[in-house]
């Protein structure tokens, strides 16, 4: 196969590595819609030809509609959630608690696990971060359900320092100092 480009700013004879298709379900800004609820990648291509402008892309490229999960916070990870708000008057890297409730919906909402996760690792417990907390998720796939059984805060001494848009790297304090 073939692939000509043109319009690019390269030098003749540059190899391109890794060349990937344009799926508009994950590539196109709020394609999910601004809450991460909706799946209308499709729908925002087709408003775009009606706007005259070409989008093109192999149906290859769009992977099958699957359903968003229900997230279900177990009654010991909405305890573990609290106590953490309780001690921790903000979260590391998102604006707010709440924030990072929304993250860990939205992201478990996608199913992040892998194909071979999906298939080689059932029934085991998967691990993910979202800002300074570790989750740990059961997912039910014959009742296309995620289940948080816990959550945890990782203690600052094992983050990598994240600074926050605009601000110099955080640094490390006791549980419930504003710094």
């Amino acid at each position: 196969r073939t692939l000509v480009m043109s319009g690019v700013d390269l030098v003749d004879g540059t190899p391109i590595i890794d060349v990937k298709p344009y799926i508009p379900c994950y590539d196109a800004p709020f394609a999910n819609g601004e809450d991460g609820s909706a799946d209308w990648g499709v729908e925002w291509a087709a408003k775009l030809k009606s706007e005259g402008k070409e989008l093109r892309y192999p149906d290859w490229c769009v992977p099958a509609s699957q359903p968003l999960l229900k997230v279900v916070f177990t009654q010991e990870s909405e305890d573990h959630f609290e106590d953490i708000q309780k001690t921790q008057k903000k979260p590391r890297v998102l604006a707010s608690w709440n924030h990072v409730r929304d993250a860990i919906v939205q992201v478990l909402q996608a199913d992040p696990r892998s194909v071979y996760r999906k298939e080689s690792c059932v029934g085991q417990v998967y691990p993910f971060f979202v800002d300074a907390l570790d989750v740990r998720v059961e997912f039910q796939d014959d009742s296309c359900q995620a289940r948080i059984i816990s959550l945890a805060l990782v203690p600052l001494s094992l983050q990598r320092s994240v600074p926050k848009a605009g601000n110099a790297p955080l640094q490390e304090s006791a549980p419930g100092d504003s710094a």
